[in-house]
């Protein structure tokens, strides 16, 4: 009798450890997707509502594709964000965030001023860093043509009149400063439209792979029509 119930206890008591493992575990997935609405009397929900409330995005965020009231653009991965006003905002100091929904001017944030000397050079290792990524990867006279955006391009124009921003005709997500993009994927040496995908391996968009692979790039990533022949994305 007295081994039956040791054997009974022990087994109420793993049974009690895989449930409380199990609730840990709930809390945690909880907290992952929802850091905001999660409690901070876990350890997982703690550690996501570090940093005075702001959060990464993760392929888990419920926000992650949506748009970013203050400047129109798409929260991606790793983006820092955070609630203001019961709103889902990027952080402050997030570089794209400067235009508000309804501007069309630049106001540079506190310490990011583009005209800062040294947010220049760093744009300007960006772009010779892209270009060398470019050349090792023979995406040159023979592949497609890849544009930088920068500052100013026609594709980053702000919002306005209720047009959204442009987007990855693949990925969806906005095109920022700086993505490395394919203009008219179908043609790009001798472009018909000025829909644009993602080739951009520093920011990982492979979006024109993504295409390729996917649909064996035989059509239009807009309107689906076949693709003209004697094209190569």
């Amino acid at each position: 009798m007295a081994i039956d119930d040791r054997h009974r206890s022990k087994a109420s008591e793993e049974l009690d450890m895989i449930e409380a493992m199990a609730a840990d575990f709930e809390r945690g997935l909880r907290a992952g997707r929802d850091p905001f609405s999660a409690g901070t009397n876990t350890k997982a929900s703690a550690s996501q509502a570090a940093d005075n409330g702001i959060v990464r995005t993760t392929l888990a965020s419920a926000w992650l594709r949506r748009l970013c009231p203050r400047c129109g653009h798409s929260f991606r991965l790793d983006d820092r964000i955070a609630r203001d006003q019961g709103r889902i905002v990027h952080a402050a100091g997030t570089d794209i965030c400067n235009m508000s929904a309804s501007s069309t001017t630049e106001r540079p944030n506190a310490g990011h001023d583009p005209r800062d000397p040294r947010r220049q050079d760093a744009a300007r290792l960006e772009q010779q860093f892209n270009a060398g990524l470019r050349r090792a990867h023979q995406l040159g006279p023979g592949g497609p043509l890849v544009t930088t955006l920068l500052p100013g391009h026609r594709l980053l124009a702000p919002p306005r009149q209720g047009f959204g921003r442009k987007r990855c005709a693949v990925c969806g997500h906005t095109l920022r400063p700086y993505d490395d993009v394919v203009i008219c994927p179908c043609q790009p040496h001798d472009p018909i439209c000025q829909a644009a995908v993602h080739c951009d391996r520093v920011h990982q968009m492979p979006c024109l792979d993504d295409w390729a692979d996917r649909a064996g790039g035989t059509a239009c990533p807009v309107t689906s029509v076949p693709r003209p022949l004697g094209h190569t994305p």
